[in-house]
């Protein structure tokens, strides 16, 4: 019977293996854009321990600590939240005093939501392996729940996840304009920064609350990040889409004054 029907039987074997191939493509495209994926999960950086150098560093409680960052669109300035996430900013002056920043670009913009930059992996050809990017090193959390006054669910929420409080911080919210470190998970934070594009009642934004420090706040030259946010991308269905247009970060100068 097969012999006598071999082509028919090979046509349907050959349509069932297909809608296979396609389930398997459809739901790892749907699994791409899921709000979850928020959480930054695909970041390669495997070393859970901080240096002692980055730790062990001082900052003048009497100096207020600002960066201008430099790009080929202009610049613009952050200031940086020593008090409320001390570890996080000086990792952040420990790169940039060794000028790891320099060259690199802002590989991800999703529109109203972020704009992301600080791989090393933007200096290759290969766009793929950009949200890998990494110093080679992690650093922990640093976000205090209770001074954010977390509701129980969300912290709930956060603990299935593998996050913890930090005690004895005055923690910042994320928050349009607002700096914070992506990460791999918990206590995964690398180089890898983004400024918040949207208000904290998108879902989106309010995803990234509990998940990720805020060490800053751009307050000069915000418009530059309204212009960012506008520029085309090239997949607007995914949540790791890229600028078209390539934003370089040139340099980052350091700048401190007296409180």
């Amino acid at each position: 019977m097969f012999k006598d029907n071999r082509a028919f039987w090979l046509s349907i074997l050959g349509t069932i293996v297909l809608m296979f191939v396609l389930f398997y493509i459809m739901s790892n495209y749907f699994t791409a854009v899921n709000l979850s994926d928020f959480g930054f999960g695909r970041q390669a950086i495997v070393t859970p321990t901080p240096t002692e150098l980055i730790v062990n560093s001082d900052l003048d409680p009497t100096k207020d600590y600002r960066v201008i960052i430099k790009t080929n669109l202009g610049d613009f300035t952050i200031d940086l939240f020593e008090d409320s996430a001390p570890n996080t900013v000086k990792n952040f002056l420990y790169l940039t005093s060794n000028d790891f920043y320099n060259g690199l670009t802002f590989h991800r913009l999703i529109p109203n939501v972020l704009i992301q930059g600080g791989s090393p992996n933007t200096l290759n050809n290969n766009n793929e392996d950009d949200q890998f990017g990494g110093p080679g090193y992690t650093i922990n959390h640093e976000i205090n729940w209770d001074s954010l006054n977390y509701a129980s669910d969300l912290r709930q929420e956060l603990t299935v996840e593998g996050y913890s409080s930090t005690e004895g911080l005055v923690s910042k919210r994320i928050a349009k304009y607002r700096v914070a470190m992506a990460a791999a998970g918990p206590n995964k934070i690398g180089s890898q920064f983004f400024i918040v594009l949207g208000e904290s009642t998108d879902p989106r934004v309010a995803y990234l609350e509990g998940r990720h420090t805020v060490f800053g706040e751009v307050v000069q030259n915000s418009s530059l990040i309204n212009d960012m946010s506008k520029i085309e991308i090239d997949n607007p269905l995914s949540t790791f889409s890229r600028p078209v247009q390539t934003i370089v970060i040139n340099e980052i100068e350091l700048e401190i004054r007296d409180r």
